[in-house]
């Protein structure tokens, strides 16, 4: 659907929201069925960069089609990370693959470097954070 017929006001001014819906769930299918699956989202929201000056796209913890797609709509990534050595580790694999995706996606640009936004943070009362592996085994 056009992001015009989903898109709802909210109480905030020049903020809007587009809520999932029900029919999203079959979406990873679709996509694959198509031969722009990869690159769908990016040609349909192309209207709203035009209307809007910022979209965030929330998505799964995975690089599903519907993660790919959002990646390849992108200009900036916010990832929210623990301040943990391992979650750190996984931030620079993910970087990797969004640089992956965009290349794949974008074939005329080539690769290029995302601009990340890496947000950290700890839980209140949660551990302290893992230490790095140590090299000459246990402590």
């Amino acid at each position: 659907a056009p992001l015009d017929d989903v898109a709802h006001a909210t109480q905030f001014e020049n903020l809007d929201l587009v809520p999932p819906r029900p029919d999203l769930a079959g979406a990873a299918v679709e996509l694959a069925r198509r031969d722009d699956g990869e690159t769908f989202l990016p040609g349909a929201l192309e209207p709203a960069r035009e209307r809007y000056a910022f979209v965030f796209i929330d998505c799964p913890p995975s690089l599903g089609p519907l993660t790919v797609n959002a990646l390849a709509a992108t200009d900036r990534v916010i990832v929210p990370v623990q301040c943990e050595y391992y979650a750190l580790e996984g931030l620079t694999q993910l970087l990797h693959s969004i640089e992956l995706v965009r290349s794949h996606a974008n074939p005329g640009t080539g690769p290029r470097r995302p601009e990340g936004a890496p947000v950290g943070f700890s839980l209140p009362g949660g551990p302290s954070g893992a230490s790095p592996p140590s090299a000459g085994g246990s402590p």
